[in-house]
């Protein structure tokens, strides 16, 4: 029956120590967690940004697509101003009608250069984004790793306060000087208070 001779003391200490170790334990798991977090955090935001920039590009892609559907409206315009003109009489090189389609010509580049513009707008504001959703996850994941850092330091500091205390009060200290005991440095000491001799 060796459980009999376990003082409370040493019961208290045991527990002290496997505390100390499960603290330890629980920190480097959070130090995981935190860690895993930051950067499951950074991949969301990266697949997110990825989606906005591919969606940029269909921004554009819409945008060339309009800006040829407006040029091609131009040059219908064009076609049909030529084919009236003529049915009406009237030249090419009539002033008026060469007039009115430079006009028509004018207007089309200018709503086909309007449609890529507002295309490539569209798409600068969709990057700039992406590229605040990367910035995003890689400060979450920073401070992620921070956090996984400050659990780390907490639970190694904290089993070093459990060994510290195990050893103070199994090991630690040095000799002590007991009623009628002598140690090897206590016959140098006078009394608690006056120092050595």
């Amino acid at each position: 029956m060796g459980d009999a001779n376990i003082t409370p003391d040493q019961m208290s200490g045991t527990a002290g120590g496997v505390g100390s170790i499960m603290s330890l334990i629980g920190s480097m798991r959070s130090a995981d967690s935190a860690s895993t977090a930051g950067s499951s955090a950074r991949a969301a935001a990266d697949y997110e940004a990825a989606q906005i920039e591919q969606n940029a590009g269909q921004a554009q892609a819409a945008a060339q697509r309009e800006a040829t559907i407006e040029r091609r409206k131009t040059a219908l315009l064009i076609s049909r101003g030529l084919a009236v003109a003529a049915a009406g009489g009237g030249a090419t090189t009539d002033p008026t009608v060469s007039r009115l389609l430079e006009d028509i010509a004018a207007e089309g580049d200018y709503r086909s250069g309007v449609a890529i513009y507002q295309g490539e707008e569209k798409a600068r504001l969709q990057r700039m984004q992406a590229e605040g959703r990367r910035m995003e996850g890689a400060n979450a994941e920073g401070m992620g790793e921070s956090r996984a850092s400050a659990y780390r330091m907490a639970g190694f500091g904290a089993a070093l306060q459990g060994a510290s205390s195990l050893y103070t009060k199994y090991g630690g200290g040095g000799p002590k000087k007991a009623a009628g005991v002598s140690t090897e440095w206590a016959d140098y000491y006078d009394q608690p208070g006056q120092g050595y001799r």
